[in-house]
């Protein structure tokens, strides 16, 4: 892998924004994707102002040298912690591809803030391209934080980023209190997820029938965690409309996960207390869960089976409220994505790819 540097190792002090000179550019025409690893040696604040503790790091690209050109490709983060951290260009709602030319941006937090940073990038180009999971055949939802989730007192709602043009599958509040707006999130490499608490009863609800249910063959991908290591069954989705009814469980008493569909389950105990990515195939007698390991499953059964379901009332962070309520999720959700249909292996690689990239994981 060839490897250039961005920024030699550099002590900054600032006050204000320092946007990196066109000297400093590189040129990554010849590339479709790229990787940063950054290394901070040292940081923190000079002043006593409000907020911040150290410089904020942005990663831009432009087609051209010209500043007005440049936007983000990957998300603001804090360059607080010591150590070695890895941003990868996975495009976002407020992110765009890779092009021609890359530079970097310092900024503080606060006023009268003056922030210092010891530090360095260096930049592993790619060849391929950026990949998102909708490249995939028959992908029906597709739910990411940093895309088209709004939070507006009082109601937030999740809008589907997939192609299959359904309003119904727009999610909405489904308590008084919403979950917390999508963050930055350490643990899922600095990303956006959502955050949903039991003690809340945070939870998100369809908006009605969907169009076409999603009937087995299917696949769901999850990508989350779970805070409540002594709590029985919380639900991260529920489709339980007595007939498709396919939904993805975990307890945190027992670290068991569990994908299942009108009372019939196929599980397995795994912690899922760090992020992690969670793959089930609802299949009938061939069902397959699939935990940080997209290769070979770890549990295979029978699920329910049923006929054609609305699915109009998913509930994703809880138990669907219409067979009792309850079960609430106590974590964070980075990311939520469905298929028609068993994924072949090619396509399930790819999806581990682009999920190891965004959210540093380990998924083999």
């Amino acid at each position: 892998m060839r490897t250039l540097v961005l920024q030699p190792w550099t002590t900054m002090t600032l006050s204000s924004t320092y946007t990196q000179g066109a000297e400093g550019y590189l040129d990554l025409s010849d590339f479709g994707d790229v990787a940063f690893w950054v290394d901070v040696a040292a940081s923190g604040k000079l002043s006593s102002g409000s907020q911040g503790a150290a410089p904020t790091l942005t990663i831009q690209s432009a087609p051209s040298c010209d500043g007005a050109y440049f936007e983000a490709i990957g998300p603001t983060v804090s360059l607080a912690t010591a150590g070695t951290f890895v941003l990868k260009s996975v495009r976002g709602a407020s992110t765009v591809p890779l092009a021609r030319w890359v530079r970097y941006q310092l900024g503080v937090t606060g006023s009268g803030v003056i922030a210092y940073a010891t530090f360095r990038i260096r930049v592993a180009p790619l060849r391929q391209s950026f990949f998102l999971p909708t490249q995939i055949a028959g992908c029906v939802l597709w739910l990411r934080p940093d895309l088209a989730f709004t939070n507006v007192a009082p109601t937030a709602s999740w809008v589907d980023q997939s192609a299959s043009a359904d309003p119904n599958k727009t999610l909405g509040q489904g308590s008084s209190h919403g979950p917390g707006l999508p963050s930055s999130n350490a643990s899922f490499n600095s990303q956006s997820t959502l955050s949903l608490s039991a003690v809340s009863s945070n939870y998100m609800v369809s908006a009605g029938a969907w169009a076409s249910p999603l009937l087995q063959p299917s696949t769901w991908v999850v990508v989350a965690n779970n805070s409540d290591s002594s709590a029985a069954a919380e639900y991260l989705i529920d489709a339980d409309d007595a007939t498709t009814g396919q939904s993805v469980q975990y307890t945190g008493s027992t670290t068991t996960l569990a994908i299942s569909a009108n009372g019939s389950s196929v599980s397995t105990t795994a912690s899922w207390a760090n992020a992690g990515a969670l793959l089930g195939e609802w299949n009938g007698s061939s069902s397959n869960l699939y935990f940080n390991n997209f290769t070979t499953p770890l549990a295979s059964g029978t699920v329910g089976g049923g006929t054609a379901g609305s699915q109009g009332s998913m509930t994703f962070g809880s138990k669907n409220q219409s067979s009792g309520g309850g079960s609430y999720w106590s974590g964070s959700i980075a990311e939520i994505i469905a298929y028609s249909g068993v994924l072949a292996a090619a396509d399930k690689a790819r999806l581990r790819l682009y999920l190891n990239s965004r959210y540093n994981l380990s998924i083999t």
